[in-house]
């Protein structure tokens, strides 16, 4: 018998951490256009779908930049290497026009009474 309550495992899988860190991308391009990060999270990341895929007999003698750099050219991203660190590019983006709003000057002055 089993004492441990057994968990199934997701229905959409595992998120891999190359996976995690293109969402974590994502907003950070969409919030800046323009996001610098230290290289050596992305290229462990790479290295570790790259074997996976090499497990399944694909991207065979592939290395960790041209992976990313083709996973990121398929999501339109520019990117550059700058030392120990990427900077990543989201083309096209233009800062949004601020948006101001007008409030009355005695709106939260005034409390009501019971």
């Amino acid at each position: 018998m089993f004492r441990r309550r057994q968990r199934k495992p997701p229905k959409a899988g595992h998120k891999s951490e190359l996976q995690s860190l293109l969402e974590q991308l994502a907003v950070g391009l969409a919030s800046s256009g323009t996001v610098k990060a230290p290289a050596g999270p992305w290229i462990v990341a790479a290295r570790v779908s790259i074997v996976a895929l090499n497990s399944c007999g694909m991207e065979l003698g592939t290395i960790e930049q041209d992976h990313l750099g083709r996973m990121l050219t398929a999501k339109g991203w520019g990117w550059a290497w700058e030392g120990e660190a990427v900077v990543f590019t989201l083309p096209g983006w233009v800062q949004s026009a601020p948006v101001i709003v007008a409030i009355q000057s005695s709106l939260f002055s005034s409390t009501p009474k019971e």
